[in-house]
């Protein structure tokens, strides 16, 4: 959003709505939302993105998605330096150094394995069927900040 329709979204009623119902939902917690709350909480000191990796509905449509993406990850096993940095900053705790292709369900394309494979893009270390303007076009769309 650009600055006046987010200063329109913050003074709409509808943003007003939802702040009174979410101080409604804090201020009178019932036994089991303040539970599922703990609960939560208690997990994501076991398990890292305990929400987003198995509770979320987004997260899970995003999963699925992905199954069929066309832009899914690929590795060529002959250019990698097994550095393993992809896998190191994957949320989702992927195995992607091991992957021809990541094929989890639980890949969300959020691209950072990707991202730390710029540099080894450009020493010559990581191929890809994708050009150089189909990332220029591609990774600011899927960061949300250019146009598909």
């Amino acid at each position: 959003m650009d600055g006046p329709l987010l200063e329109a979204f913050l003074d709409s009623p509808f943003n007003a709505a939802a702040h009174v119902r979410m101080y409604l939902f804090f201020a009178h917690l019932f036994g089991l939302a303040l539970g599922v709350l703990l609960v939560l909480a208690g997990l994501s000191l076991v398990v890292q993105n305990v929400w987003c990796r198995y509770f979320c509905p987004y997260s899970g449509l995003l999963g699925v998605l992905s199954l069929a993406s066309p832009l899914r990850i690929t590795r060529t096993q002959a250019t990698c330096i097994d550095c393993r940095r992809c896998t190191q900053v994957c949320p989702s705790r992927i195995q992607v150094h091991r992957a021809g292709r990541v094929g989890s369900d639980e890949c969300t394309a959020c691209y950072r394995c990707v991202a730390v494979t710029g540099l080894a893009m450009l020493s010559g270390h990581w191929r890809t069927s994708l050009s150089r303007t189909d990332y220029l076009q591609l990774v600011p769309a899927a960061e949300g900040n250019g146009q598909p």
